[in-house]
C-alpha cells in the first residue's frame, strides 16, 4: 500500500493536465515544476529535492520502520537516483535540459 501511494503521488505530479494519462505533452510542465531556479536546466540538486519529498513521504507513512531499515532504504534510493540520472543525462553535462526528454 505504501508504494502504491508514492507511485500515485509521482504519477499525479507527472500528469499535468489531469487526464489520467502521462503523455509527452506533460513532460515540459513537469520539467518546469522541477526547474526551481527557472534556468531551463535541471541540476542533480533540483531533481534530488523531488526525490527527497518522495522519501520523506514514505518515511512518514511507515513510521514503524527502524533506523537501520531506513538507512538501507535511503542508500538504495540514492543508488537508484544516481542510475536514473546517468541514464537521463545523455550529454554528460551534469545538467538535464528538456531536449534530453524528447
Amino acid at each position: 500500500m505504501r508504494n502504491h501511494k508514492t507511485l500515485t503521488a509521482i504519477y499525479n505530479f507527472l500528469d499535468a493536465d489531469r487526464n489520467k494519462k502521462v503523455e509527452r505533452a506533460d513532460v515540459p510542465v513537469a520539467f518546469q515544476k522541477l526547474d526551481r531556479n527557472k534556468d531551463g536546466e535541471l541540476t542533480r540538486e533540483e531533481l534530488n529535492k523531488f526525490t527527497e519529498r518522495i522519501l520523506y513521504q514514505l518515511c512518514f507513512e511507515s513510521a514503524s520502520r527502524n533506523h537501520d531499515e531506513w538507512s538501507k532504504a535511503i542508500a538504495t534510493a540514492d543508488d537508484r537516483y544516481q542510475d536514473i540520472w546517468d541514464i537521463l543525462d545523455f550529454d554528460k553535462s551534469e545538467t538535464l535540459d528538456i531536449t534530453e526528454f524528447n
